[in-house]
């Protein structure tokens, strides 16, 4: 079950990274680190796992000002209990230097042109689904929130393709399903992105 959901966001993103062909540049990342939550409402439920996995599909079409589409997914693999599973889209604004790669040759020569340091903050709307209670090691209750989050990075780009990013978010969502908690979660994650 739980791999088929992990199987699922990754072709949602693999879809919507192929529908739009207008991108000035794609970026992918894969990200990994610790996500806590609380949440309250009729069952109060708090969680701290590691390592949760974050799937990324970032389009740019200008060079300060980039489109998301990301896949989170927070389980504990020795017990194959999820925690927490989440879609989210978004907007990504750079503060330091352009985000995209530029690369021109003419006969013999070529330019390229990209930033090593690049700082960026965003935010994020997406469904998550938390675990609430559990009540037996296969019986347990999830909730569905929808959830609203602010992000802030930093990227160190290593050559044209390849970086190395460290990511904070802080997001709070609201229930909308029959056990509807409200609640925050955070995320410190660390990881690598592809540009291309």
């Amino acid at each position: 079950m739980a791999l088929k959901k992990l199987h699922k966001s990754i072709l949602i993103l693999i879809g919507i990274l192929s529908i739009n062909a207008y991108a000035d540049g794609r970026q992918f990342h894969l990200r990994s680190g610790l996500i806590k939550g609380s949440y309250s409402g009729p069952v109060n439920s708090s969680f701290s796992t590691f390592p949760s996995i974050e799937l990324e599909a970032e389009l740019f079409f200008s060079s300060k000002v980039s489109t998301i589409i990301k896949s989170i997914f927070a389980m504990d693999f020795g017990k194959a209990k999820v925690f927490y599973s989440g879609v989210a889209g978004g907007q990504r604004f750079y503060f330091s230097g352009p985000s995209l790669y530029f690369s021109r040759s003419e006969g013999d020569f070529e330019i390229q042109s990209y930033s090593p340091h690049r700082f960026f903050g965003g935010y994020e709307v997406g469904v998550s689904q938390v675990l609430v209670q559990e009540f037996t090691s296969a019986f347990s209750v999830v909730g569905s929130v929808a959830e609203f989050t602010g992000t802030f990075g930093y990227n160190y780009q290593l050559n044209e393709t390849l970086g190395l990013e460290l990511v904070t978010s802080f997001g709070y969502g609201f229930g909308f399903t029959t056990v509807a908690v409200n609640g925050f979660n955070m995320r410190f994650t660390g990881g690598v992105s592809y540009y291309f």
